[in-house]
């Protein structure tokens, strides 16, 4: 349970064609979709029209150089993207850099397991064949190491682990 509340304001980063942007629409005041992809935005943009969802806003921006000021937001959320990435440190620093104090951080993406160097090895390269901008599934210790190491707290345990799916979240100290 994320426990929005109705005056929050979220970002979700990378948001695609607004998919999670959208189911987080009706919770709380403002969802922020960004994306790298003008045509993804776009998207994004006729699904929220469609959804009659008037409190959506769409931009274009990358995950590691966030355009909003400091304490921006009080969650952050990242979906199925993070993989993407080519600095998450970066992103988890910017994450924690655009929230309030006590606001959270969610991400939702593959993982592959700790303590398995071979299938780590064996899934990353089967993910870059078949999809050219995949640059990495990082370990649940990984990202528990980026994501700490960026100020953040361990809100949830490890969540939900499907297969090699992780969902976790993270709160800004302060």
């Amino acid at each position: 349970v994320v426990h929005c509340r109705p005056a929050d304001r979220w970002l979700d980063v990378a948001t695609g064609a607004g998919f999670t942007a959208a189911a987080f629409a009706p919770l709380v005041a403002q969802v922020t979709g960004l994306d790298v992809s003008a045509a993804m935005l776009q998207q994004a943009g006729e699904r929220a029209r469609a959804a009659g969802l008037a409190n959506l806003v769409f931009e274009i921006g990358s995950a590691e150089s966030l355009p909003f000021p400091p304490a921006s937001f009080d969650g952050v959320v990242c979906r199925l993207a993070a993989h993407h990435f080519l600095s998450p440190p970066t992103f988890a620093a910017e994450a924690y850099r655009v929230l309030r104090p006590g606001g959270r951080l969610l991400v939702a993406d593959t993982a592959e397991p700790d303590n398995a160097p071979e299938v780590d090895a064996w899934s990353n390269h089967v993910e870059a064949l078949r999809d050219g901008s995949h640059v990495r599934n990082y370990t649940f210790s990984e990202w528990r190491g980026l994501v700490l190491g960026a100020g953040f707290t361990l809100e949830a345990p490890e969540g939900v682990r499907f297969l090699t799916r992780s969902r976790v979240f993270y709160r800004r100290r302060g």
